[in-house]
């Protein structure tokens, strides 16, 4: 008996996840999930109560490997410069590449985050913290300079919850495509030039043109 629930579960998991993926929360019923996994339309109230905790369950599973992303990269030997620049990229490749149901948890947070679970708001708080270090052993090693720690922490992870947000509105991807890797190799490289660099010209460049 035990077993046959095991099984149930996982069905309604897989074909929540793919649907959800694809269209979204609001764009997925009950009927579509059960229809999907090929059980009876009572199962999903059954095994989860509602389909906002299923996909509370779905969305706390799938987040919690970026918090164990994070940790392995504050504790690595790294430079803090590396350490951003993979963190971004283990960041991006995650939800872009290997997850795009989490696609889905940036949408939700723009609706006000009431359906996601406490673990998930957790977990992006940690994310800036993690962050926040990193930057901070940059600054006390000479690699960066003093700044708004805090903005410049949502500012980091906000350069991809944008691209992740809007890309697909404008790209031919659409919300449930896996970006290619060196797709999303490209997106970061950029972000982290803009973020790290600035787009601002070198200032013998500026002087150039001043004596112009």
């Amino acid at each position: 008996m035990k077993s046959d629930k095991k099984d149930t579960d996982l069905k309604l998991i897989a074909a929540a996840e793919k649907l959800f993926a694809e269209r979204g929360f609001d764009g997925v019923s009950v009927r579509d999930i059960t229809g999907a996994a090929g059980v009876n339309l009572g199962s999903l109230t059954y095994h989860f109560g509602t389909k906002e905790k299923l996909f509370a369950a779905i969305i706390s599973k799938k987040s919690e490997p970026l918090v164990q992303m994070g940790r392995r990269i504050v504790n690595s030997r790294k430079t803090p410069p590396e350490k951003l620049s993979e963190m971004m990229e283990a960041y991006a490749m995650y939800i872009l590449h290997d997850e795009p149901i989490l696609k889905a948890l940036f949408a939700e947070m723009l609706l006000g985050g009431t359906r996601l679970p406490k673990s998930t708001n957790e977990m992006v708080m940690l994310r800036n913290r993690m962050f926040i270090e990193i930057v901070k052993q940059g600054i006390k090693q000479g690699y960066f300079r003093k700044i708004d720690l805090e903005s410049a922490a949502w500012n980091f992870f906000g350069m991809m919850a944008a691209y992740i947000l809007y890309e697909p509105l404008a790209g031919k991807a659409g919300r449930k495509a896996p970006y290619p890797k060196p797709y999303v190799k490209r997106v970061v490289r950029a972000a982290l030039d803009v973020f790290l660099t600035g787009i601002a010209a070198p200032k013998q460049e500026t002087a150039k043109r001043k004596k112009k």
